[in-house]
């Protein structure tokens, strides 16, 4: 299972850094079941920060997770997005779907809870899914219905780019940090998807 996000704050050193602690609750629950991986992004945390604007492209951070589960020797995981980190997943799932997957499985699932936010530019709007059905992969996708930076109309758009399973989920009680909001609520819905996910391939 690989977390992804974009979320930081900003240390007395000046430097951002990414907070994997937002994943704590996730981390803990599925660590029985799952080998649970917490990713910074390229430029946060700890990782390396190259200087060069064209190493944070979307090709080369999806490139990043690629490598990071090869060298972990994985072939196929549970991949959950948010923020930033959701939009790598969606486009991860498109990319990687066909080079990784064997015989059209449903090994790779996507739980992006976000996928987007305002920081956003117009070029990477254009690296989204432009297709109807693009995304082959079983698709949870929680929302917060209080998150200040996109309106749940968004979340609703975004069944029409899924070719298999896709469910939607707004959670009203949860802003942007719905995984820190309800988590209790969250991982159950985590577990049911990938549950029943499972339940189909036998």
């Amino acid at each position: 299972m690989a977390l992804l996000h974009k979320s930081y704050e900003l240390h007395p050193s000046g430097r951002y850094s990414v907070i994997r602690y937002s994943w704590r609750h996730q981390m803990r629950e599925f660590k029985s079941e799952y080998r649970v991986v917490a990713l910074d992004l390229r430029g946060y945390g700890e990782t390396d920060a190259p200087a060069h604007r064209e190493n944070y492209k979307l090709d080369c951070l999806i490139t990043d997770i690629k490598d990071v589960l090869e060298f972990l020797g994985y072939s196929k995981c549970v991949l959950i997005g948010h923020d930033w980190g959701g939009m790598i997943a969606w486009r991860v799932a498109i990319l990687l779907s066909s080079k990784i997957l064997r015989n059209g499985d449903t090994d790779w699932k996507i739980l992006a809870s976000k996928f987007m936010d305002l920081k956003v530019s117009p070029r990477e709007i254009c690296c989204l899914p432009l297709q109807h059905n693009e995304v082959t992969m079983p698709t949870l996708l929680v929302w917060g219905e209080k998150d200040p930076f996109m309106e749940v109309e968004m979340a609703e758009i975004t069944r029409m780019y899924v070719k298999n399973q896709f469910r939607l989920t707004v959670l009203s009680e949860a802003s942007h940090w719905l995984q820190e909001d309800q988590p209790d609520i969250v991982n159950k819905l985590i577990w049911t998807f990938l549950k029943e996910e499972s339940r189909k391939r036998e």
